[in-house]
């Protein structure tokens, strides 16, 4: 599992911009994307690089039920650490 460095601080709230536009990309068919968007937001860096050679095999491959299980796996600590950072989670969840 990917560790992430925590602080005991305050949770913070993802800004409604920022919501709004992983709703976009997953109402447009482009979950990989919005995902890859908010490792990216929460700049953690193993799960960007993760996502990313998810889209690359998915471009190659053309086939995104044979990745599933993996992009499932990486969703679990996606969503785990948003869930602990952001205090609107529910919301965030809620575009995907």
């Amino acid at each position: 599992m990917v560790k992430l460095k925590t602080l005991i601080t305050e949770k913070q709230e993802l800004n409604a911009p920022s919501i709004k536009s992983l709703a976009m990309l997953t109402k447009v068919n482009n979950h990989n994307k919005a995902r890859l968007e908010l490792a990216k937001i929460m700049k953690v860096k193993q799960l960007v690089k993760a996502y990313e050679a998810v889209m690359v095999l998915h471009d190659m491959t053309r086939q995104m039920n044979d990745l599933a299980a993996v992009r499932e796996k990486l969703d679990r600590m996606l969503f785990y650490y948003a869930k602990n950072k952001y205090s609107n989670y529910d919301e965030i969840h809620g575009a995907f």
